[in-house]
């Protein structure tokens, strides 16, 4: 009985999926233009050595694409503040500085302490992002030790899939 339950609890945990990963495309608004979002959503249980929220958007207002990335975190205790100029991306081993037109934000959600950052992307790294095989964020905080996330493969490819779309149905 004992090792039924064992398995049972292991195929639970198994093919419980510890992250959500999708491509989402907004209607364009008077305000905000058409946007395509690369969704990347940690789940509980949260950890403090990551980010539970990664999005990678792609703004059609005005005209020109404008490139964002969004970054959130959860905590239980206390907000983690992010540093002014606090974002580095690294694509293929070359780390490229966002010069940050950051907001940073943090709220209460619940419980929770959301600390947020939101910095637009210059287009040359967002040319080196759509030719690349590996790519890492890196994020600095006031009160926190540095984060160093590695872009999973099949996230990459919904990156430089939003960078190849025009933002019309396809």
């Amino acid at each position: 009985m004992l090792k039924k339950t064992f398995l049972l609890l292991l195929l639970l945990v198994l093919s419980a999926s510890p992250i959500d990963a999708a491509i989402e495309t907004t209607k364009p608004t008077a305000a905000n233009g058409a946007m395509i979002i690369s969704k990347f959503e940690g789940h509980e249980p949260i950890t403090l050595d990551t980010f539970n929220y990664v999005y990678f958007v792609k703004k059609f207002y005005p005209a020109d694409a404008q490139y964002y990335i969004h970054l959130a975190i959860d905590a239980h205790k206390n907000f983690w503040y992010f540093q002014d100029n606090a974002i580095e991306i690294k694509v293929d081993g070359e780390t490229l500085a966002i010069n940050n037109t950051a907001t940073n934000k943090n709220n209460f959600y619940g419980a929770l302490r959301r600390s947020e950052s939101t910095s637009k992307i210059n287009s040359k790294i967002v040319e080196k992002i759509a030719g690349a095989d590996k790519v890492s964020i890196k994020a600095f905080f006031f009160n926190k030790p540095t984060i160093h996330w590695e872009v999973p493969t099949d996230i990459l490819q919904e990156w430089k899939s939003i960078i190849k779309s025009s933002g019309k149905s396809e």
